[in-house]
């Protein structure tokens, strides 16, 4: 099912490109759109977890560096019948994580310095629990590629407002090109949206199944009061929702909140309680 949205996606983003290169370079422009489309989706399903892993600034965790990290991860990636995943560290006092990877036998999985600091064993077995179900259900292929893909619609999509502002003899309808600009960032944003609610809800259940209920509500706890306080506003907006709270704060806005990237808490919480172990 995850490779029918991956294809999917692809589809829209080659749609995009074209349609964005009519605009800036007209009939011909729409096979340099369809190129780039191409290789933009041949990077994004090969090597889109080495992007996300790069645009976080994460290096690789030996396992002689943090021990107690890896005993965890190999004893959780054993429970969920998965490999055991590579591990990254995030030199960022804030506490997050995230995976990303094509599948299972390809996964990866990357955390915060903070995240270790502030969590006890209970609450950071959860957290990777979290990420773990993931791996397992497959959707870290989904998640990678939408960073990616949601990362070269806005690059394109700024690229060609700048332009068109700049192009006093483009004769395509300014309403279509109006239209087709300001939209664009948009759907990247619904696209995040769409593949991120629902999953989180069943990877948080995931992570409370392999760690303990409690342990996942209070790691959920500490990790959003801390963003709320100090979100991680250096990172990239468009790889917010792969990880497990969002790296840029707290909704405040109800417009907000329904495009935001990540449930409520107060609605992860509410259905972790409800959840029967």
């Amino acid at each position: 099912m995850n490779y029918v949205k991956v294809i999917l996606l692809f589809s829209l983003l080659t749609v995009l490109f074209v349609a964005v290169s009519f605009i800036l370079l007209g009939r011909q422009g729409m096979w340099f759109g369809l190129l780039f489309a191409g290789i933009v989706n041949f990077v994004s399903f090969f090597f889109s977890d080495k992007i996300a892993l790069k645009m976080a600034h994460a290096r690789a965790l030996s396992e002689e560096e943090n021990p107690k990290l890896y005993e965890i991860v190999g004893r959780l990636a054993r429970q969920a019948g998965i490999p055991m995943p590579t591990l990254y560290m995030i030199d960022d006092p804030r506490p997050n994580a995230f995976a990303t990877g094509r599948g299972p036998a390809h996964s990866a999985v990357a955390v915060t310095r903070g995240l270790v600091d502030l969590l006890d064993e209970d609450e950071l077995s959860a957290v990777l629990g979290h990420e773990l179900t993931h791996v397992r259900s497959r959707d870290i292929l989904i998640s990678s590629v939408v960073a990616t893909v949601a990362s070269a619609i806005t690059i394109v999509t700024r690229n060609a407002l700048w332009r068109g502002r700049g192009d006093r003899d483009n004769d395509i309808n300014p309403i279509f090109t109006i239209f087709i600009l300001l939209t664009a960032p948009l759907l990247a944003l619904m696209i995040q949206m769409a593949i991120s609610r629902s999953r989180e809800f069943h990877a948080d259940a995931g992570g409370a199944k392999l760690a303990g209920k409690e342990a996942m509500i209070s790691a959920l706890y500490k990790i959003n009061g801390v963003l709320k306080r100090n979100p991680m506003r250096d990172i990239n907006p468009a790889q917010a929702h792969m990880y497990i709270a969002n790296p840029l704060g707290d909704v405040r806005s109800v417009f907000a909140s329904l495009l935001a990237t990540h449930p409520p808490l107060t609605a992860r919480v509410r259905a972790l309680e409800e959840l029967s172990l």
